[in-house]
Order: structure tokens, then C-alpha cells, then sequence
């Protein structure tokens, strides 16, 4: 048995009016339609519903038993629809959300906070990778939202743009080393070369024909920040991100390129017609959002 809730819907309306004309004009469809449904509902069933005649219609003894449960059936219908759209426009769920380590330290303060403690049956996931792999996971339907640097765009994908970042060479306010020529070039770089800024930059030296003897290759963004902190050398660093980590002022070394960033907020497109999804969304970028 195959029932259709619209050919129910259409059978509670007939019964209650005992004419298939009337109930076609309440519905909104013609007559012809109306008589095919109820005889597809009456098929499903494998009784009839109705005793016909031309003054209207009168229902079956099956009829009057189906006729009150098709009522229950629309009512919990009904209840089941507005309890959707109710924790729909809700924030009253659980969520996921990817950036890269780096951003988490300085972007993630500016907004969870306050957006946890605003909803408080709002639950959240965070997890970290390069902008490449929380991009990928956004599109793949593995997380609900990323903060990312220069995202592609992509036609499932809404992009924000919450602001913008420079990734340069850096260095200690207490540096005791040279800043230019050929004593720079005899310091340590230390980089974190998975990311590709770093990569980009290296590349910029090689075209200009700088290059540093030594290297140290940090896993990690905290890692570099902290030495280049403790005045072990110079860093390829993202400048924001180096303004929080800091125990003393650091400087960034004009001399050398830098490259600017944009800081996104991502999220899959059908997802905007969630009011609790848009809450959300809003609140990132107009918290997270800076000049």
C-alpha cells in the first residue's frame, strides 16, 4: 500500500463538503483531478470510500473509519510542520566549523564566545586544516561553515569576505641581527613551508636572487612565531596572527615582499534557506569582520 498524503488531504476535504465540485474549488483544482485521486486513494486501499450519487457523494462505512484517522494523520501532519520550522528558525543545534590554526587564534575570540553563550542549546564542532582542505570539506558537505584564506569560488559556495591579511617577513622587536644585505641573508628563516604564502615568497626571493643560507622548517605556525619570538631568526609569518602570539613587539621587514590576503567566510549555498544556518552566518561575519 502506497498512500499519498495529498490524495488524503483530498478525501478529508470531499468528506467533510460530501461534494466533489465544492472541494475541487476549495483545493484549487479541477474536478477531473480531484475524482482521479480519490479513486487512486480508494485503489491504494483497496476499498471504496465513497457512494456516489448526483445530489454529491456519502461516505462508505470504510469511508467514515478512514475519515477519522485521515484527521489524526493531518493534525500530527500539521504539529510535525510547524516543530520544523520552529527549531528550524532555532539555533538550538549542532554545527561545524573549519579554519586554518593560525586564523582560529585571533578570528574565533572575536565571535564564539559571545555566540555560545547567546544560544544556549547551540553546539559546535571546530576542527583545523590549510584553507585547501576545509574549502574541500565545506563542498563535500563535511562541515557547515569555513574561515579561509583566498578561496576559489565555487557555484555550491557562498563566499564573505571578513577582511584582509599580510604574510611577511618578521622579525624580534629584540633582534640583535642585521635587517638588510648581505648579513640577512646569514640569518635563519624559519618558515612553516606547507602553507602557500610561504611558498609564494620563497619563490619572489629566488626571482630577486635573495636567498637565506639556513633554514628551519617549522611544523607549525605557533612554532615559527615562537622562535622567531625568542630571536632565533627571521620569520615568514601572517601579521595579525604575529600580533597575538607575541611577547614583544615584532617587526616586519620592508625590504622584503610580503603578500596580502583575503580572510573569507564559506558556506554551501542551499544552506542560506535555514533562518537558524543565516543567524549564524550573520553573526560570524558581522562579529569576525574587521577593516
Amino acid at each position: 500500500m502506497n498512500l499519498s498524503l495529498t490524495d488524503v488531504c483530498n478525501f478529508t476535504e470531499v468528506a467533510a463538503r460530501s461534494n466533489v465540485t465544492k472541494a475541487a474549488k476549495v483545493l484549487g483544482i479541477t474536478q477531473p483531478s480531484l475524482s482521479a485521486s480519490i479513486r487512486r486513494l480508494e485503489t491504494s486501499l483497496g476499498t471504496p470510500l465513497l457512494l456516489r450519487s448526483k445530489s454529491g457523494v456519502k461516505l462508505t462505512k470504510a469511508g467514515v473509519l478512514f475519515q477519522a484517522r485521515a484527521k489524526e494523520l493531518q493534525g500530527i501532519w500539521e504539529e510535525l510542520g510547524k516543530v520544523t520550522q520552529q527549531r528550524n528558525a532555532e539555533v538550538t543545534s549542532r554545527y561545524t566549523l573549519g579554519c586554518h590554526s593560525a586564523l582560529a587564534r585571533y578570528i574565533l575570540p572575536s565571535f564564539l564566545p559571545d555566540l555560545m553563550k547567546s544560544h544556549a542549546l547551540l553546539d559546535v564542532g571546530l576542527t583545523h586544516g590549510s584553507s585547501r582542505e576545509i574549502t574541500e570539506a565545506v563542498i563535500d558537505f563535511r562541515l557547515d561553515f569555513g574561515i579561509v584564506v583566498d578561496p576559489r569560488p565555487h557555484p555550491d559556495l557562498v563566499i564573505r569576505k571578513l577582511g584582509t591579511d599580510e604574510v611577511g617577513f618578521v622579525v624580534s622587536g629584540g633582534w640583535k641581527g642585521a635587517t638588510a644585505g648581505e648579513d640577512l641573508q646569514s640569518a635563519i628563516l624559519i618558515c612553516d613551508p606547507s602553507i602557500y604564502q610561504t611558498q609564494s615568497l620563497l619563490k619572489e626571493l629566488s626571482r630577486r636572487r635573495f636567498a637565506f643560507r639556513r633554514h628551519l622548517y617549522a611544523p607549525s605556525l605557533d612554532i615559527a612565531a615562537t622562535l622567531v619570538d625568542a630571536e632565533m631568526g627571521v620569520g615568514i609569518l601572517p601579521l595579525r596572527f604575529s600580533e597575538k602570539i607575541k611577547t614583544k613587539s615584532f617587526q616586519r621587514l620592508q625590504s622584503l615582499p610580503a603578500i596580502k590576503n583575503s580572510i573569507c567566510l564559506i558556506y554551501r549555498s542551499e544552506t542560506q534557506s535555514s533562518p537558524a544556518f543565516k543567524k549564524i552566518a550573520k553573526y560570524i561575519e558581522e562579529r569576525a569582520k574587521w577593516v
